[in-house]
């Protein structure tokens, strides 16, 4: 008898509800951002995405060259043993 496929848990398709924890009102649900009405980002939120992402980019290049050369040389709370 074939093993069952786990299912995938990622968010690719959108909630209906969240559940949200906070100090007034306790932990509860709501619904998903953009599920009553459209969710719209305002110029501002935009352009910083696509600096976030050009930065970001830019960033993968320089720690995988850094991997590559001086993976030793990074910090970790093991201090060089496995954890």
């Amino acid at each position: 008898m074939p093993k069952k496929k786990a299912k995938k848990t990622g968010r690719a398709k959108t909630e209906k509800f969240i559940v949200v924890r906070s100090r007034a009102y306790g932990q509860h649900t709501r619904a998903a951002r953009g599920s009553i009405k459209s969710a719209k980002l305002n110029d501002a939120l935009a352009a910083k995405g696509k600096q976030l992402a050009t930065i970001n980019a830019l960033a993968s290049e320089v720690h995988n060259l850094l991997k590559l050369h001086a993976d030793f040389f990074k910090e970790s709370v093991c201090s060089g043993k496995k954890c």
